[in-house]
C-alpha cells in the first residue's frame, strides 16, 4: 500500500513517508494498526511468515505419522 500520511516502521523505527510503500508486519507487528517498511516486510516480516508456516506443516506432517 502507499502512505497518505507520515508512519513509522514497527520494526525498524524508520519513517515512512508519503507516496512510500508500507506492508502490514504480521506475524511481528503488535498492533493492528502497525505498519513496516519494505525493507523489513522483506527481510525481518515474510521471513517470520515462511517460518510459522513451515512449522504448520511440519506438525500436519507429525500427525498424520
Amino acid at each position: 500500500m502507499i502512505a497518505d500520511k507520515q508512519m513509522k516502521c514497527c520494526v525498524c523505527k524508520i519513517e515512512i513517508d508519503n507516496g512510500m510503500d508500507f506492508h502490514n508486519p504480521a506475524p511481528i507487528g503488535k498492533y493492528t494498526s502497525d505498519v513496516c517498511c519494505t525493507y523489513c516486510n522483506i527481510t525481518k516480516v515474510l521471513p517470520a511468515r515462511l517460518s510459522q508456516i513451515t512449522k504448520k506443516e511440519k506438525l500436519k506432517i507429525n500427525k498424520k505419522l
